[in-house]
């Protein structure tokens, strides 16, 4: 299983931290200018997300582990018939390429 990064910040570091800056990294040296500004908004924006994503991703493992097995929904008519798409008219009858 890849580990999940999960944040504490009553301990302000991560839990099971898999990304980490090499030894004597500093942004102002070793990234383009701009970047932190192109960077900062995604990462404030999308990062509380995958937090909480990743935390019920831990929260459903720990269920299962305890006997809560996750159930799957049974194949819909369509997966289990297959199924097609109408290609539009002007396509007309092509020959497969290969």
């Amino acid at each position: 299983m890849t580990p999940t990064a999960l944040s504490a910040p009553e301990l302000g570091r991560s839990l099971n931290p898999i990304n980490s800056a090499p030894a004597g990294f500093e942004l102002s040296r070793d990234l383009p200018q701009g970047f932190m500004d192109f960077f900062l908004p995604l990462h404030r924006r999308f990062t509380p997300r995958q937090q909480e994503l990743a935390l019920r991703r831990v929260e459903v493992l720990q269920a299962a582990l305890e006997g809560d097995k996750p159930t799957h929904h049974f194949p819909s008519d369509t997966v289990r018939n297959g199924w097609r798409i109408q290609l539009a008219a002007w396509l007309g009858r092509r020959p497969l390429a290969g």
